[in-house]
């Protein structure tokens, strides 16, 4: 009897030891960094180039939707993956690069004449913040729009060496199949 009651508490124990690795094992995992409702441009093994939403991420697909229109691809096809970088970032940089030139702009209306207007020593308050704070803002808005126009690569898959892809070819001029020698 005491050997039984041994037995059943090392099975219990195990038992328990290992149900968590098994529930683990179970919930997907994808080897792409994206998320449902991300824009994303994908690039896959045969060229394509994809810009959209992902619409849903199974562990064999990436559907995304662009212009209305749902394209699957297979996640083993996928090569690149880039999103638009944080605008964040870039206004704070264009605020950056700006406001030196700003405060040189304001020393230079007040002490040197001709430099940025006529020389007036007794300037008001808003009449010397209004101009800088143009040029800050002004700094601050291109800093945003060129880094808004940045694609950053969040996944990029090493080649697999030589590769053939095919895929139908359909439009209106005909029907036809695309090779793609690839190595």
């Amino acid at each position: 009897m005491k050997n039984y009651r041994s037995v059943l508490a090392a099975m219990s124990l195990a038992a328990m030891t290992v149900q968590p690795a098994m529930a683990g094992a179970q919930t997907p995992r994808f080897n792409l960094p994206v998320s449902v409702g991300q824009s994303v441009k994908v690039r896959s093994a045969d060229g394509r180039t994809v810009d959209g939403k992902v619409q849903s991420l199974t562990l064999m697909t990436m559907e995304l939707e662009a212009d209305g229109v749902r394209t699957a691809i297979a996640v083993d096809d996928v090569r690149r993956i880039r999103v638009h970088d944080s605008v964040g970032d870039g206004v704070a940089k264009g605020i950056a690069l700006a406001l030196p030139i700003a405060l040189i702009r304001l020393l230079g209306d007040n002490q040197i004449k001709g430099f940025g207007g006529p020389y007036r020593a007794n300037k008001s308050g808003s009449e010397a913040i209004v101009p800088m704070a143009a040029i800050v803002g002004a700094g601050g808005l291109i800093g945003g729009l060129i880094d808004s126009l940045r694609l950053t690569t969040i996944y990029q898959r090493e080649s697999d060496g030589m590769a053939v892809s095919v895929r139908p070819l359909v439009s209106d001029a005909g029907k036809g199949l695309g090779i793609r020698l690839r190595w």
